[in-house]
């Protein structure tokens, strides 16, 4: 294996535990190791700049340090982002979960947009969103339904919802209660039925 192949997997096996850590931390210290992660996938992408996997995970973690960051520096950190999941959906371009992230960042980013500027990151989320879905039914159905229910439309939240549990990809019961993406439906009965129908775990 060439030097800069294993050097690439050095940096990127550096990068995932810094990220690893940064989960186990808050606040400043988190965005620290995120920090630390992003340069050495930075580096393991420069040594092999055609590994999907390096480029979708430090998309993942600008991701996180663009939700604990704000105004123009978040902003900066979503579109950083994007053009990462971008590159890595050209090299792998059946890859789900790249698509899925994508949106779910997308998404995450439009919470603080203007009203216009949100519907069209709400769009551009719901359409990576429903490529994933045609790669990999099932992983992107509970961000769909989360899309769906800031559009008003609860009958695609209920069935996408069903859907994500169904095939397994369902979050766990605290997370439905307090996620703010689902405010519209979280006094609906079908949805108290979803719920009362999930462990606590």
């Amino acid at each position: 294996m060439a030097i800069a192949t294993l050097r690439a997997k050095a940096n990127f096996s550096k990068g995932m535990r810094n990220v690893q850590i940064a989960h186990k931390l808050i606040d400043s210290e988190s965005a620290r190791h995120l920090r630390i992660a992003c340069r050495h996938f930075e580096t393991a992408n420069r040594l092999n700049p055609e590994d999907a996997n390096t480029l979708h995970e430090w998309g993942l973690a600008l991701y996180e340090l663009a939700a604990v960051s704000e105004g123009k520096k978040a902003k900066q950190l979503y579109k950083n982002a994007g053009e990462k999941y971008r590159s890595a959906a050209i090299i792998d371009v059946e890859n789900a979960g790249i698509l899925n992230d994508w949106g779910a960042t997308l998404l995450a980013q439009s919470r603080n947009a203007s009203p216009d500027k949100a519907i069209e990151l709400k769009q551009e989320a719901l359409e990576k969103f429903q490529e994933s879905q045609a790669r990999r039914p099932g992983l992107a159905a509970y961000n769909l339904a989360c899309v769906y229910t800031t559009q008003g439309d609860l009958e695609k939240s209920q069935q996408y919802l069903n859907e994500a549990q169904e095939k397994g990809f369902l979050p766990p019961k605290a997370h439905l209660e307090s996620d703010p993406d689902l405010a519209n439906v979280q006094n609906q009965e079908w949805f108290n039925t979803l719920l009362s129908a999930m462990s606590d775990g």
